[in-house]
């Protein structure tokens, strides 16, 4: 679980929505791809919020090119529209400043497409939707429906780009610094409060660019609120395989305890030698796991992987 890419599959107007996939806050991803189907890439919608209201608007542009300046495999070719989507910063401002998100829209290749797109946001959360679209054209996510690619607040394409190059910086010294120095944490605590300390003094609010903004920027269409279904943890006494990676840093093994509490016939599984995805870390192990536990969950038999260790490794100089 975790890093991969969220899709939704919408209708083309504005009521209730169609989810692909696993079970997640929709409202989340929906309401672009809902007024762009039914506005043609165009319009705007007014926008209610407890702090206010404001206006977000959409048009039309060429697309950005390049994509990534020397790696023309990203680059948007034929087939593919842009525009900008236009939101307010800070939604608590009525006449605030206002920025825009960036957006394409790759064209169904069959002669008969579904009337309905799809919309891909990148993870992370808050990451850059056409840094990947090139390659997701070519695998034919849009053979049978439209595709629309964005860039969430503050990422790569969309306006402004919140980049830290102070960090940048940082992470290139890494590679020769010992993570376990007290001096390098210290480092990277400086770098990220000289991010921090350089966009907020050019007046930008570092606190509107943060999820639930990202939420709003697409839901501000009439879309209706998640139902509180949506953040309720899923429960079943059926059979539950849990496979934890000890080094995984994105989602730790304490997250397989938390699944764990509302499935209680869970057999969770740790490999001593796995980070994210103990699969493709140990894959011989976990996908023996896996086939013994779909033969039978009451008798699968883990050994295997209580006798993984970590990998030794060794730096240079």
């Amino acid at each position: 679980m975790g890093g991969d890419d969220h899709l939704v599959e919408p209708r083309a107007d504005t009521g209730p929505v169609r989810q692909a996939g696993r079970r997640r806050p929709w409202w989340i991803t929906v309401a672009t791809v809902a007024v762009l189907a039914a506005a043609g890439c165009s319009g705007a919608a007014d926008t209610s919020t407890a702090g206010g209201t404001s206006r977000a608007t959409y048009a039309t542009a060429p697309c950005p090119d390049p994509i990534y300046p020397g790696v023309p495999q990203l680059d948007l070719g034929a087939g593919v529209e842009c525009g900008y989507l236009t939101v307010p910063e800070d939604r608590s401002k009525e006449d605030g400043k206002t920025i825009r998100l960036a957006v394409a829209r790759a064209k169904a290749t069959a002669p008969n497409p579904k009337p309905d797109p799809l919309l891909h946001l990148a993870g992370g959360p808050g990451g850059s939707g056409l840094l990947g679209a090139a390659q997701r054209i070519a695998a034919g996510w849009n053979s049978d429906r439209d595709v629309i690619f964005m860039d969430q607040r503050g990422t790569w394409k969309s306006d402004p780009l919140l980049s830290c190059p102070e960090i940048d910086a940082f992470q290139a010294d890494l590679v020769g610094l010992s993570t376990t120095d007290p001096t390098t944490a210290a480092r990277s605590r400086d770098a990220t409060k000289a991010c921090r300390d350089r966009l907020a003094g050019a007046g930008w609010n570092l606190d509107a660019y943060r999820t639930s903004e990202n939420a709003a920027d697409i839901a501000a269409w009439d879309v209706p609120a998640a139902p509180g279904s949506a953040h309720v943890p899923t429960s079943s006494d059926r059979p539950v395989l849990i496979l934890d990676g000890e080094l995984d840093a994105i989602t730790a093994p304490a997250n397989g305890g938390e699944v764990a509490r509302t499935v209680p016939n869970a057999t969770r599984v740790l490999f001593h030698d796995s980070a994210h995805d103990a699969a493709l870390w140990s894959p011989t192990c976990a996908v023996e796991i896996m086939h013994g536990f779909l033969a039978d969950p009451a008798t699968v038999d883990t050994r295997c992987a209580a006798a993984t260790t970590p990998a030794a490794f060794t730096t240079s100089g």
